[in-house]
């Protein structure tokens, strides 16, 4: 059974990992929510894909902590998802329809988010040795998020275009 060797900080590593799996969480959330909103438009399916995607990968994070046996820390897993829905709270200036701007930034924070998910992988391929784990398997996941980040960098694109034009009807 893998365990961390001593020659690593187990506790620094589980405050990493569990960090990451907040993230996660709260990027599932984000994703679901950004699918609902935005059902109606071809994106929608696009952050449904990227909420099941990032489910997967959360509960591969959770079976590499538990495999390792390293604790997340539950106030930081709860200042994180409380973090997350604060972020809800932002109305990018109309409380109550959706905003092509506030898209535009759901869409880079996520972009962040994922591009900090690679860095996770990234790190556990290069520990993958001394922590007596699946490397090969951490290099695919690296893989997938940078598909990842192609899905968002091409809705982004199609975002951008219009999110700062007015509409005919209020010119």
């Amino acid at each position: 059974m893998p365990a961390v060797p001593e020659h690593l900080d187990g506790h620094l590593l589980g405050l990493y990992l569990g960090d990451h799996l907040a993230g996660a969480a709260g990027g599932i959330n984000r994703f679901e929510r950004l699918a609902k909103t935005w059902d109606d438009r071809p994106f929608g399916k696009d952050f449904a894909m990227l909420a099941t995607e990032v489910g997967e990968e959360a509960r591969l994070l959770r079976e590499t902590i538990d495999l390792l046996g390293v604790a997340p820390r539950r106030p930081r897993q709860l200042a994180a998802m409380l973090g997350e829905r604060a972020a809800r709270l932002v109305a990018h200036g109309r409380p109550f329809q959706r905003s092509p701007m506030g898209l535009l930034l759901e869409i880079e924070v996520m972009r962040g988010a994922v591009m900090a998910k690679r860095g996770l992988w990234q790190t556990l391929s290069d520990l993958s040795d001394d922590l007596d784990l699946p490397g090969d398997a951490y290099d695919t996941l690296v893989e997938r998020s940078d598909e990842q980040v192609q899905v968002l960098d091409r809705v982004h694109a199609e975002v951008r275009t219009r999110a700062f034009r007015v509409p005919p009807a209020r010119r």
